[in-house]
């Protein structure tokens, strides 16, 4: 009786099936890194189009941004441009017509042309009242748009994104003036700066 009993016994092990499930622990998601915009280096050649919203090619004024200045051209009767880039690095390409539209794109990847689609954008006129040249920087968002030398009693016009801006007048590593602005779609804002902190 024993050994049937050890018999059975053996026999309902055999038939059974052990399902032993391994789970790996749960990985842990890093931070993603910020995306970083390419910027083109001197020497690189920044080409592109400039459309309107129905895609027609445009006439229109081309900078090419960086944190040391800019420098700009204008596009062909089909909206092209071909501009070297100046002797510096730059992170954003700004096209503005005279009817208050404009477009701001980072540097496309290397080897890309960039297709700028023009928006209605804002007029920012600037009226600088210190004593000798500064520079003015104009950020939208974290984007500098536009980078160029402010002289005593001339005023200069800017064609900039609708939204909040950011208007610092500088020398060097040195902020003189900072301004915060918020411009709607095709107005115009006179904005008088002195290059007092």
């Amino acid at each position: 009786m024993k050994i049937l009993a050890t018999a059975i016994c053996a026999l309902s092990l055999s038939a059974c099936t052990f399902h032993i499930h391994v789970h790996e622990a749960p990985r842990l998601a890093l931070p993603a890194e910020p995306a970083q915009a390419r910027m083109a280096q001197p020497g690189d050649s920044l080409t592109g189009v400039v459309v309107d919203a129905q895609g027609h090619p445009m006439r229109a004024r081309i900078a090419a941004v960086g944190e040391s200045g800019s420098f700009s051209t204008s596009t062909d009767d089909e909206g092209r441009f071909d501009l070297a880039s100046p002797g510096f690095a730059v992170s954003v390409l700004h096209a503005s017509t005279p009817q208050g539209t404009c477009a701001v794109q980072s540097i496309p990847a290397s080897g890309h042309a960039a297709k700028l689609v023009l928006q209605p954008g804002s007029t920012l006129v600037l009226q600088f009242e210190g004593a000798s040249n500064v520079r003015c920087a104009i950020f939208s968002g974290a984007l500098r748009v536009e980078d160029f030398t402010l002289r005593p009693g001339k005023s200069a016009t800017a064609i900039v994104p609708a939204g909040g801006l950011s208007v610092r007048v500088y020398e060097g590593q040195h902020v003189l003036e900072e301004r915060k602005l918020e411009l709607a779609a095709g107005a115009t804002q006179t904005l008088v700066l002195s290059g007092d902190a």
